[in-house]
C-alpha cells in the first residue's frame, strides 16, 4: 500500500503511460506546455543547473485542444520531436526527461488540466516508492531559471521538514531588447501589483501572504494529496490550489533563487500575466484596489480577540465602528453563523484564530475587495503603492522602476 492510494481511489487522474523513474527521484519537476515555440530554452536551462544530491525528474505535458489551430497543434508537435531528440541527445544519470502529449476536450483544455496531468504522474511515481516527502516545483515553458534552482529547492525542505510548500522568489524582466518598451512598461506595473496586493495582504495581518505564481512553488507529495491536487481550471489555479494549501500546512519562501517568468503578451488563459499585459498595454492607466480596504481589513482582523472573548452584539458595534462597509458585508457572508462555527470548533485562542482565517481566506478576502470597491473605486498602482507606504510609515519612491526596487527590498530584507 501507498500513501496516495487513497487519494487515486478517490479523485479522478489521467492516467499517462511514462515509465517510473528511479527510486532516488527526489525533485519531479512539471511543465504545461501549449503552443511554445522557445520551449528548449527552459529545457537546456534545466540540464545546465546543479544537481542536488537526489535525482530529478522532468515531465513536459505537451497540451492542445480539439478545436486548437492547425498551426498550434503543429508547433506542439514540433516540440515533441524536439524532445525527443533532446533527450536522445542528452543523457544525465541525475536528471531524466519525460514528456508526453495529451489533446483535451474543449470543456477542459487549460493550463490547470495540464498541470494536474504532471502533478498527479508525480503523486503515482513517490507513491510507487512510498516517498510522502518527494517534492513536485511547477514551472511555465517560458521561464528563465537560475543554476541553484534545483539546489535551493532542495535545501528548502531539506532544511524545513514542516513546511509543507514553498513560493520561490521570482522577478519579471522589465528591461531589454527582446520585447517593446511598451511591454517593458506594462510588466512593471502589473509587478508592481503584485508585491503591492502581496504586502497589503501582509500590512492588513492576514497570516497567509503569499504570492501565487504558477512558474514559481514547490510543494510535497503528502501536501498536493490532501488539498485535492491540482485543479482544472484554465486560469487561476495556482491561487486556488495554493491557497487551499495554507489552510493545512506551513508554506516557506525560496529567496536563495530566482525565476524569471516571461512578460509577453498572451491568450493562453482567460487572466493572469499575459492578459494582464495586454489589459495595460490598451488601458490610459492600471487602476487597482484602493489601499484603504487593507486598512479596513486590519482594523477587522486586528480584533480578533474581541470576536474570540465576546458576544455578536459586542463585535456588531466593532464591526460598525471600523466602517460601515464592513459590517454590510459581514452581513452578506453571514459572519454572525460563521463566527459561531470558529468559536464551536476552537479550544483556544489559537486554534480559533487558525480556524478564523480558513474562513476569512484570500477568496473571501477577493470577495470584501469586490465588493468595498464600488464604494472605494480602484486607484493607479502607483497611487495604491504610494498610498500603503505611507500607511506603513515609509516614504514611497516617485517612479514604477524605483517603487518596484523599494517593494523588492522589503520583500526580501535586501
Amino acid at each position: 500500500m501507498g500513501f496516495a492510494d487513497w487519494y487515486f481511489k478517490r479523485f479522478v487522474s489521467y492516467d499517462i503511460n511514462i515509465p517510473i523513474p528511479s527510486n532516488n527521484t527526489q525533485i519531479v519537476v512539471v511543465i504545461p506546455v501549449h503552443n511554445e515555440p522557445e520551449l528548449l530554452n527552459l529545457i537546456n536551462n534545466l540540464w545546465e543547473c546543479n544537481v542536488p544530491d537526489c535525482n530529478v525528474a522532468v515531465i513536459v505535458i505537451v497540451n492542445d485542444s480539439i478545436s486548437s489551430s492547425f498551426e498550434i497543434k503543429q508547433q506542439n508537435k514540433n516540440s515533441i520531436e524536439k524532445l525527443k531528440l533532446f533527450k536522445e541527445s542528452h543523457s544525465q544519470e541525475q536528471i531524466s526527461l519525460h514528456y508526453y502529449h495529451h489533446q483535451f476536450k474543449d470543456k477542459h483544455a487549460g493550463v490547470g488540466s495540464a498541470r494536474k496531468i504532471g502533478m498527479d504522474t508525480a503523486i503515482k511515481w513517490f507513491n510507487h516508492s512510498d516517498n510522502p516527502n518527494g517534492i513536485i516545483a511547477s514551472l511555465d515553458a517560458d521561464v528563465k531559471i537560475e543554476p541553484n534552482y534545483l539546489t535551493a529547492i532542495y535545501d528548502c525542505f531539506k532544511t524545513n521538514t514542516n513546511y509543507g510548500a514553498a513560493v520561490l522568489r521570482f522577478q519579471h524582466p522589465i528591461d531589454g531588447e527582446k520585447f517593446s518598451k511598451n511591454i517593458y512598461d506594462a510588466i512593471a506595473k502589473y509587478e508592481l501589483y503584485l508585491r503591492y496586493f502581496r504586502l497589503g495582504l501582509e500590512f492588513a495581518g492576514y497570516p497567509h501572504a503569499i504570492h501565487t505564481i504558477g512558474s514559481c512553488f514547490a510543494v510535497k507529495a503528502e501536501n498536493y494529496i490532501k488539498v485535492g491536487g491540482m485543479n482544472k481550471r484554465q486560469g487561476g489555479e495556482d491561487f486556488y490550489f495554493l491557497h487551499k494549501i495554507t489552510s493545512q500546512t506551513n508554506i516557506g519562501s525560496i529567496f536563495e533563487t530566482c525565476v524569471y517568468p516571461s512578460p509577453r503578451v498572451s491568450s493562453r488563459v482567460p487572466f493572469g500575466t499575459g492578459p494582464e499585459v495586454n489589459k495595460i498595454l490598451n488601458s490610459s492607466d492600471y487602476c487597482v484596489y484602493h489601499p484603504i480596504l487593507f486598512k479596513m481589513l486590519k482594523k477587522w482582523f486586528s480584533s480578533i480577540e474581541i470576536m474570540y472573548k465576546y458576544s455578536f452584539n459586542d463585535i456588531e458595534i466593532v464591526l460598525k465602528n471600523i466602517d460601515p462597509i464592513i459590517y454590510t458585508f459581514a452581513k452578506d457572508i453571514n459572519f454572525e453563523a460563521l463566527l459561531a462555527d470558529v468559536k464551536l470548533n476552537s479550544s483556544s485562542f489559537n486554534s480559533f484564530k487558525k480556524r478564523f482565517f480558513t474562513k476569512i481566506n484570500a477568496f473571501q478576502i477577493i470577495k470584501f475587495l469586490n465588493y468595498a470597491s464600488f464604494h472605494y473605486p480602484k486607484i493607479s498602482v502607483e497611487q495604491a503603492v504610494t498610498k500603503l507606504l505611507e500607511y506603513m510609515h515609509i516614504r514611497a519612491q516617485d517612479k514604477t522602476p524605483d517603487l518596484l526596487q523599494q517593494l523588492y527590498k522589503h520583500e526580501y530584507n535586501i
